[in-house]
């Protein structure tokens, strides 16, 4: 009985250490406010080549109240192209966000043209359909599927999203760093390391090359892509 007695006391002991030993700490908590950036002006600015570019920056706020920020990005207002101006800020609490400009340095003849239409890429017969924007907005195009991803020519959906690209001059196109659908960051240029400006052929006839760009980003592959005219 003793033995017993002894085991059935000792499990009470443990129990209650269990229930009451362990004391918990509790730490007062407080909200955090991500920075809020709006950008001043338009998000997307045009100028013509060789006029002046102003920066007009952003207003940065923190739970309403002005904080500091950073800009980066300069624009050559002599070389027609996709400029990206962004402005970041860190908040109290370490917390950053981020908002981008682009500024289009463009030269005014490209108006003449109109490259919308559908091209398709040579190896896959995947169609990227380009579509001018409205006249709010005359140098932008948009265009599904930019890196012709697909087989038999039906395009691959993860990579069928909807791109932006500029037609800055006449016979180039500039499609800047950006994000769309589920893909990472990405961008074009005439060769992984090339030129981001694009020569395009805005005269191609059916079954002609109108374009070749390289998709950089970690999704795509490293190979120049050649695009002819549907």
């Amino acid at each position: 009985m003793k033995t017993k007695y002894f085991k059935q006391t000792a499990l009470i002991f443990f129990a209650s250490l269990l229930l009451f030993g362990c004391k918990k700490e509790y730490v007062d908590s407080k909200p955090t406010f991500w920075p809020v950036i709006k950008i001043n002006g338009d998000e997307v600015t045009v100028i013509n080549q060789g006029d002046t570019y102003t920066e007009q920056g952003a207003t940065v706020t923190e739970n309403g109240a002005p904080i500091d920020y950073l800009t980066e990005g300069t624009v050559d207002n002599t070389e027609y192209g996709a400029y990206l101006v962004s402005y970041s800020a860190v908040n109290v609490d370490g917390i950053a966000a981020t908002k981008t400009r682009i500024v289009l340095v463009v030269d005014p003849a490209a108006l003449n043209d109109d490259i919308s239409g559908d091209y398709y890429r040579s190896t896959t017969a995947c169609v990227s359909t380009w579509a001018k924007a409205p006249q709010s907005s005359p140098y932008t195009y948009t265009l599904n599927n930019p890196g012709g991803v697909g087989a038999a020519g039906v395009p691959n959906a993860a990579f069928n999203v909807i791109a932006t690209a500029y037609y800055v001059a006449p016979g180039v196109v500039v499609l800047p760093l950006q994000q769309a659908g589920g893909l990472s960051p990405f961008f074009a240029s005439t060769s992984i390391g090339g030129s981001l400006q694009i020569p395009f052929n805005p005269a191609a006839a059916s079954g002609s090359t109108a374009y070749v760009w390289a998709m950089n980003g970690p999704n795509f592959g490293p190979s120049a892509r050649t695009f002819k005219k549907q």
